[in-house]
């Protein structure tokens, strides 16, 4: 499991044993919070080009923690782009989590233990 946490005023990001994932393939912390009034179609069209991007350029996106409904959505579309997108975060069996988007090649490079 991933925890990630950004130290407040500092690029540092503690990401335990996924940590040289994170930091060797051009980790990003999250770049804006969603608006709590998103729609998920709003939601999978942001993270969605997250997800191309990250694919595309071999850096890891991660998200702020989402809901259900929307880490569902998300999935279902990144499965059919071809983007590698891993639930992180939380605790176990917890209802929210994050994201992790990045090229699947990266994944299997890593091991998915790792993650």
């Amino acid at each position: 499991r991933l925890a990630a946490s950004h130290a407040q005023g500092s690029d540092a990001w503690h990401a335990g044993s996924a940590g040289v994932l994170l930091l060797g393939c051009g980790f990003k912390p999250p770049k804006t919070a969603l608006r709590a009034s998103s729609t998920v179609s709003e939601v999978v069209r942001e993270l969605e080009g997250r997800g191309v991007a990250a694919r595309d350029d071999w850096t890891v996106d991660v998200t702020d923690f989402l809901e259900p409904e929307y880490l569902e959505a998300v999935e279902a579309q990144c499965s059919k782009l071809g983007i590698a997108c891993l639930r992180v975060g939380g605790y176990e069996k917890a209802a929210r989590a994050r994201l992790v988007l990045t090229n699947p090649d990266l994944v299997d490079a890593s091991g998915e233990e790792e993650i």
